[in-house]
């Protein structure tokens, strides 16, 4: 254990999912704009992104399973969990 109380395995294994994580990411980019040749991005523009592709098939498995769910006797726990979300 090191001054402070910590120890260097403790840290490491917390922080070391971020710190791979941006890694990762950062290596990802790269191959992206070198390899690729796209263009750097970060995000998806609004303008871009498809909320009607597969629409009609997304409602129906919705209304489908809502449907299941009704059909089954509610607990108690299931209907605080409803209330609440």
């Amino acid at each position: 254990m090191l001054p402070g109380g910590w120890d260097a395995p403790s840290f490491i294994f917390t922080y070391g999912a971020a710190i791979i994580f941006v890694g990762l990411y950062i290596i990802f980019k790269a191959y992206e704009v070198l390899v690729q040749k796209k263009p750097l991005r970060f995000a998806v523009p609004a303008k871009e992104i498809d909320l009607e592709t597969n629409l009609p098939y997304i409602e129906a498995l919705t209304a489908a399973s809502e449907a299941q769910r009704a059909s089954h006797e509610k607990s108690k726990g299931t209907k605080l969990s409803d209330f609440l979300f």
